[in-house]
Parts: C-alpha cells; structure tokens; sequence
C-alpha cells in the first residue's frame, strides 16, 4: 500500500492533499488527469465506481477529437483499435455526410466501444503521473477561498481530502455539481428511444439508416460482427411493450424492411433524451466538465467528444492557475468558451433529434425536403465540419481576427528535423510559429518553424498556438510565459 502522498498509481487509499481533484473517471476525467500530469500539476480522480463499466456506451470519435488525440500521441493506437467509416448517415442512401473530404488527417469517424476508449485514456494518464483512486464516493465537499475539503467515503471508510481545486467530471446527475448548487436547467424529450448493441450474421463496413412511415433505423457498424441499432418507433413511440430479442426483431422488420442478420443482442435499452446545460461551468473553486456540465441527445455522437475537447480547454488553463494565482482569470475564458461552444451542440443535436423524430405528415414531408437538398456541396461541407468538431472556435466575435481559430496539423521545422505541429503540441506546453530563427520564442514557448505556402505563412507565420491547438491572444501567452518559463 503506497503513502497518502504517493501518486501514479491505481489505489484504494486517497491521499490527504492533492492539488487538483477530479471526481469522475469517464473520459472527460481521464483526459483532464493526463493533460494536468503532462503539465506536473499533481492530480488526482475520485471515482465511486469499483471498475470500469464493461460496456461500449458512447461509440464515436470524431475527426477533432482524433486530433486532440494526435496532440497528445493517443491517435494511433485508437485508429488501429476502433473502426473507421467515412459517411455518417441521415435517413436515406443519397444524403449521408461525407467526411472523406474534411481538411484534417483523420477525414472518418472512428467507432470504438467507450470502455476501450477509458481504458487508453487511463493507461496514458497513469503512465504520466496522475493517481486514479476507485471506491471513492464524495460524501461532502465545503469549500473556501482558498481550498475545497472533500469527505469520501473509501472502500468503506470515512476519509478526508483537501485540494486547491475540484472538478466535476461526474455525469448528467453530478454530485459535485448539485454540492456547489450550480443551476442545471434540464428538459426531457417527449419520444422513446431503442439502442441495441448486437451481433450480425454478416459484418458491415459503412453506416445504414432510413425513415419509413413506421420510423427511422440507423445502424453503426463496430467493424466486426457487432453494430448498434438505433431506433425511433413512429408507431409504438412510449414504452407500453417490453425490449426483447423477438420484440427488437419485429421492430426492425416493420421499420426498416429487414432485420440485418441480426442474430443476438448484446445489450438493449429504450430511453428518452434530455437536455440541460449548466447556469456556470465554474463556481469559487469548484469546475464542470464533460456531462456535469452539459447534457444533449446522443444524436450525432457528439457527448464523448464534447467532454474531451472541455478537458483540452480546462488542462493547460487549470495547471497555469494552479502555477499563478494571477492566471485564474483564465478559468473564466474556459466558462465563457467551452460554454458558447455546448450551447452550439445543444443546439445541433436538438435539431437533429427532432429531425430523426418526426412523424406527422406534414414532419415527413419536411424531412423529404431536407433529405432532398442534403447532398449539395455547401450543405455537404457545413455538416461535415459540425459533426466533426473541426469548426469550432473560440473567436468572441466574428471580425476578431483569428485569435481562437483551430490550427491545422501543419509542417513545422522543430528541434532540427521536420514534424508536424501536433507532434510538438505533445509536450503539453504552447509553441510559437516563428519565421526566422533570430526571434526570441514567444514567452517560454517551444519554437517551431512553418514550412507552409506563402498564403499559409501569412495566417501562421509568427503565431503562439495554445497546448490545445488554437491560437492564443498576447494577455494569454504572457500568463503561460510566466508559467512555463
């Protein structure tokens, strides 16, 4: 058994300080633990849970997502686990999405079961330095100016922690998020929902979905024998029948017209979708993240993602504030951009849920419509880049200059060789894009040099690109100059 103050390990014992508690151990938890590590702030993950759940609930990863990977050195290993598919279906053969075409090095989504995605995650956030403490439940949590003390009840016993900073990473119904009495306004969708994760007869490669009078099927393939159905039942659309292998069959057989070999279900669900979204993503001492602080339809595929890409933005502010206690004002850009940024996805996936479920006729009438006009090519590209995450931006308003914008994976000229930027982005500290050599780096930033077009030269050329991919305004790089230095 290791010391109270011994981090890195997976152990029954919490210590008794830690400069930053996460309480959650999904994916957004993970991710924050491993970008603090990388960064040498002492971190530690609460989780209630006494192992991983061993099922694949969230299911895709999308190209931003990838990259954020990339960043981090993560991208390959989860490219060669999961399964690859380049069109992300709407309803009928002619108007799926194409993400072949997306400007990126990772043009797909990739299906891969959660639990193998958390265990990657925690693998790399262990081998960083991060402690991941299971049987942990959070009992109380008061907190002051200057720290959070946390009451855990751990594997059984009563124990006590303080840290300079909690985060809540704990899901849509958050124990850390109703402590600190954060507004959560919420809303259920009236319609029904079926998810199946099954085993086929034969394997399929590409994503399937149609509508018919009796209601839409999308299937998404694992790359094996497996797949996941996704049902929206325009005739049964509550709960009145139960969820059998013979009553999903049926289903699939009135809905879509064939039943795809399925042969048996590995899990099956019927549920309805909410909505909620967080009144603060921080409040003192105390941070959201991931489903804690925003929760939306599964359409889309976008809740894994969402949390992934909170944790990038909050890891680098987070350990710059823990470093310099003048630098928690950026925990305030992480509230203001991460939230604008969920509030785009709340909106997209309510439009696509509503989308799915419509069932009047006048409803259908509007989906042949919209179905009809989706393969045109601005339509094509704007939902490409949605879906995929690569649009987003930080950007407070649209003639800000590019202060906010993604920075694509470029070539760059580092430490006497070429590599790409994300490969320098891995060491988790912020680089500076330099034209010329003689230029001092940028406020204790690594400095890379672009071997771009003369076009690309003029939008980075002499740039400071954040730890997590975007560019950073002057105020900013000098807090991470202080820091890092």
């Amino acid at each position: 058994m290791t010391s109270d103050s011994a981090l890195g390990s997976t152990d029954l014992v919490p210590p008794r300080h830690a400069e930053v508690a996460i309480v959650g151990a999904g994916p957004t938890g993970l991710t924050l633990a491993a970008e603090l590590a990388l960064r040498g702030t002492e971190a530690v993950v609460l989780e209630q849970l006494p192992e991983r759940l061993p099922t694949s609930r969230s299911l895709v990863l999308h190209a931003r997502t990838l990259e954020y990977l990339d960043m981090r050195g993560l991208a390959e290993s989860a490219v060669l686990a999961g399964h690859r598919f380049s069109t992300y279906p709407l309803g009928s053969a002619r108007s799926s999405v194409r993400l072949s075409g997306l400007p990126t090095r990772f043009p797909f989504a990739l299906s891969l079961p959660q639990n193998r995605t958390e265990a990657m995650l925690e693998r790399h956030a262990l081998a960083l330095g991060a402690c991941v403490i299971r049987r942990a439940r959070v009992i109380a949590l008061p907190s002051d100016a200057d720290q959070v003390r946390l009451t855990l009840d751990a594997n059984g016993l009563r124990r006590e922690l303080t840290c300079s900073w909690l985060v809540g990473c704990d899901g849509s119904h958050s124990t850390v998020r109703h402590a600190a009495e954060i507004a959560f306004p919420c809303r259920r969708y009236p319609d029904w929902v079926i998810s199946a994760d099954v085993e086929l007869r034969t394997p399929m490669s590409e994503p399937w979905s149609r509508f018919s009078a009796d209601g839409m099927v999308i299937v998404l393939p694992w790359g094996d024998s497996r797949g996941r159905f996704i049902i929206y039942d325009y005739r049964n659309p509550g709960s009145v029948h139960e969820l059998t292998e013979e009553a999903l069959r049926e289903t699939l057989l009135r809905t879509a017209g064939r039943d795809f070999g399925f042969r048996k279900s590995l899990t099956m669900s019927r549920y309805r979708c909410e909505q909620g979204h967080a009144a603060t993503y921080r409040q003192g001492r105390v941070l959201l993240a991931g489903d804690a602080a925003h929760v939306h339809p599964p359409t889309g595929g976008q809740g894994l993602n969402t949390g992934v890409a909170d944790a990038l933005n909050l890891g680098w502010k987070l350990s710059t504030a823990v470093a310099d206690s003048e630098a928690e004002h950026l925990l305030d850009s992480y509230n203001a951009e991460r939230s604008r940024a969920a509030s785009r996805i709340l909106r997209w996936t309510d439009a696509l849920l509503k989308f799915n479920t419509m069932s009047t006729v006048l409803g259908r009438a509007a989906r042949r419509g919209l179905l009809f006009a989706a393969p045109l090519p601005f339509l094509q590209h704007r939902m490409a880049m949605t879906l995929s995450g690569l649009d987003v931006t930080y950007r407070t308003h649209a003639d800000a200059g590019p202060v906010g914008d993604r920075v694509p994976d470029i070539p760059v000229f580092f430490a006497g060789r070429p590599q790409r930027l994300y490969e320098v982005l891995r060491r988790g500290r912020p680089v500076h894009l330099s034209r010329s050599p003689a230029v001092r780096p940028m406020h204790g930033a690594v400095r890379a040099f672009p071997v771009l077009s003369a076009e690309q030269l003029r939008l980075y050329g002499d740039t400071l690109v954040r730890p997590d991919g975007y560019i950073a305004d002057l105020p900013v790089s000098r807090q991470l100059g202080r820091c890092d230095a």
